[in-house]
């Protein structure tokens, strides 16, 4: 329906194993509504799909675990879970773009453009490139928010 949102957190498809696998029937969990229409390569999406880790009480606050997740179907462990699966930048365009559309923020967040915030992370390794196994691996080396730094690993691991 026009004006709907959908937001998808791994937790919701069997994340974290053990507690949660056992409540997914059999049949509905290798299938994911939200990223159906993505994986099967409709750019024409009715809604706008977020990732998120909000909900760190019962989630994982890491965001590359969601896009890997997103983008390799399994869960941290390794089992697959979901077999809708989205392309990389998919993924970081549901994590960034399609978040601040959520929050009605596409204006000054979401993506790095003159006239908005700077908000940014600088990760070791590249998201694009590197085996999609690894995704859920990537570290932060530096996190800035409104052009100014607020982690850097440098600073943190110097005495």
């Amino acid at each position: 329906m026009p004006g709907e949102i959908e937001e998808a957190q791994h937790v919701h498809r069997g994340e974290p194993a053990g507690n949660r696998l056992g409540r997914i029937a059999p049949p509905r969990l290798g299938r994911s509504c939200v990223f159906y229409a993505a994986a099967q390569g409709d750019s024409g999406q009715r809604h706008p799909v977020g990732l998120g880790t909000d909900a760190f009480e019962v989630n994982q606050y890491r965001p590359f675990q969601t896009l890997y997740w997103a983008v390799t179907g399994k869960m941290v462990g390794g089992r697959v879970v979901n077999k809708h699966t989205v392309s990389r930048e998919a993924a970081l365009i549901a994590h960034t773009r399609n978040n601040a559309y959520q929050f009605f923020r596409e204006s000054d967040l979401g993506s790095i453009q003159p006239g908005r915030f700077a908000d940014m992370v600088v990760i070791d390794r590249d998201y694009l490139t590197i085996p999609a196994d690894q995704i859920k691996d990537i570290k932060p080396l530096m996190t800035i928010v409104g052009g100014r730094v607020i982690f850097d690993v440098a600073k943190e691991s110097s005495p």
